[in-house]
Formats: structure tokens, sequence, C-alpha cells
């Protein structure tokens, strides 16, 4: 298996809102305008109407960048939200350290609690791969699958090849709009790369854990799949 590219890797925090808001109080403008400006967002939320008194509104921030003296970490969406938050950058260790620096920056600037509450992360990683050969190859009953639908299907001008595996379990979760509490169900998907020739053997890959443990799951099940 050879790793084509991270496209995204998340880390989720979940935490009590309650445990970490200033205890003197905070004015949305003054986190909008703290988080916008530390990490240049090109993407700010809007201040919106009628937001009870320390209450924290679902906020997200996209297309930033996080700047040390040696690094450069390019940040495609912050979200803020009542139970917690979630960055998204190229994998999930960039994610870290993006919110590692986000925690300390809320704590020192606008006197947030992260540091003595009670946090959990969790992650979520996007990559593309690309296998040794297609899984259908490499599965029998999928094979004999595609064999069946080619046979019965004729008018159809393309042959039909399996396009996505999933693996979890409850019900199905779309990563894209699911909430922070959520992300624990994600699936582990396994789908061909959209705009790449079958022959390719090119692969969008996910899954509920960090980029590297997710390189690793996919070696593993090429490996057993191969044997």
């Amino acid at each position: 298996m050879k790793l084509i590219t991270s496209v995204q890797g998340t880390v989720i925090l979940h935490v009590s809102t309650d445990e970490v808001i200033p205890t003197g109080g905070l004015l949305i403008r003054d986190l909008l305008r703290v988080v916008g400006d530390t990490y240049q967002f090109a993407v700010k939320p809007e201040i919106q109407p009628r937001v009870p008194p320390n209450s924290i509104p679902t906020l997200v921030f996209q297309s930033g960048v996080l700047e040390t003296e040696k690094e450069k970490f390019p940040i495609s969406q912050l979200v803020i939200a009542g139970n917690g938050g979630a960055i998204s950058a190229n994998t999930t260790d960039a994610a870290d350290k993006v919110l590692d620096d986000y925690i300390r920056c809320m704590d020192t600037t606008l006197r947030y609690r992260f540091a003595s509450a009670k946090m959990r992360r969790t992650y979520y990683s996007n990559v593309v791969v690309q296998f040794d050969s297609g899984i259908e190859e490499r599965i029998s009953a999928i094979g004999k699958i595609d064999a069946i639908l080619n046979r019965t299907m004729t008018w159809r001008a393309s042959p039909f090849k399996i396009k996505r595996l999933a693996f979890g379990y409850g019900d199905p979760i779309q990563p894209t709009s699911m909430a922070i509490e959520n992300f624990d169900n994600a699936d582990i998907l396994i789908e061909r790369r959209a705009g790449e020739p079958y022959s390719e053997n090119r692969y969008f890959c996910g899954g509920p854990t960090r980029t590297n443990d997710l390189i690793e799951i996919l070696e593993l099940i090429e490996q057993e799949i191969s044997s």
C-alpha cells in the first residue's frame, strides 16, 4: 500500500462549557476577535442576535493558520460548540498542536479554565491510499457480486465495481454533518477515489482514529486480504 496524501485530520475536544467558561463571563465578540485574529481566519462567524449570557453558540471559523517560530500549520476549520469543539488540519498530529495552542490562548487571553477542566480528545482522519490491487480482486465474495450485476444488468455501459465499504456500529453517520458527541460512532470507510480510474486502485479512506493509526489499519487490511 502507498500513502498518496493525508486529506484531513480532526481532533474533537469533549468538555463541559460550564467548567471552562470564564467565571466573570464572556463577550462573544471578544471570543470572535481573539480566535479570528490569532489564527488569521479568512472566514469568521458573525455575532448572532439574542445570544443568552454565558451561552456559547456553535461558531465555525475556516481557512486559518497557526504560525510558530519553526513551523506553520494550516487550519481548515475550527469549531467552537457548547459541549467542546473540533479542529481540522492536514493530520491529527497537526490538529493536536493547534488545539494545544488554542487551549493555552483561551486560558491566558480570555481567562478560560481549560487547565482545571476534565477534557477528552477523539479523532477522525481521512487519507487517500493506493492499494496494490482492487478490493474486488482480493475478496472473492465481492468479485462474485460484481459478476452477477455485470451479467444481469447488461444495458449498463460500464462494468459494475464495488465503490464503498463501511464498517461500524449503530446507525450510519456522516462525519461532515454530525454533532461532536457522535464522532466516536463514525464508520471506517474505504471507497473509490472520485475522479481516479479504477486501474489506479486509489481509495479515499476515513475512520475515527489518528492519522497514523488509520494508515496502519489500512496496511493491515491490505495484508490480510492479500494473504
